[in-house]
């Protein structure tokens, strides 16, 4: 970013995007502007942290749902929409969308990508301003969905 860019809430997530974690901050002789900037940086953190330990929570129950499913357990579609909905609802927003690549690892890939279709589903759902039922179904089509694949995948490589 140029000298003297102002810092904005957008230059953040593309910061983060971009998995930069620190950067150079030229002093600013207005003190109200400072202050503005510092409390949209804190904010941003905030909303950013929030979404780590939920999206963390998430995918623990996902393991746990997934892992009774393997053990014969039936699905419980009230317990899908209560430990996914509430998600979709509050982190569906293009900045928690640019950041899912960070929370992904090759061991978990199997609960993360899920997850992330989810997302990315109700994003669009959204962004396509459907009503709330059309944009959460479609999260949840697309998180089911997913783990479907997965599974199918899983069972016949592990046959083998």
């Amino acid at each position: 970013m140029p000298k003297g860019m102002k810092i904005t809430k957008h230059r953040i997530q593309v910061l983060r995007a971009f998995l930069i974690k620190e950067i150079q901050v030229q002093k600013r002789t207005s003190l109200s502007n400072q202050e503005e900037e510092i409390n949209e940086l804190y904010e941003s953190i905030e909303n950013y942290n929030a979404f780590v330990d939920q999206y963390k929570k998430v995918i623990e129950r996902d393991k746990k749902i997934f892992q009774e499913w393997q053990a014969g357990m039936m699905i419980d579609m009230t317990d899908i929409r209560k430990s996914f909905i509430p998600f979709f609802k509050e982190f569906s927003t293009s900045s928690h969308i640019l950041n899912l690549c960070r929370y992904q690892s090759k061991e978990n890939y199997f609960y993360h990508h899920p997850l992330a279709v989810g997302l990315i589903a109700a994003f669009i759902g959204r962004k396509r301003n459907f009503k709330q039922e059309e944009w959460v179904g479609i999260a949840l089509s697309g998180l089911l969905y997913e783990r479907n694949l997965f599974n199918s995948h899983w069972e016949k490589n592990s046959t083998k």
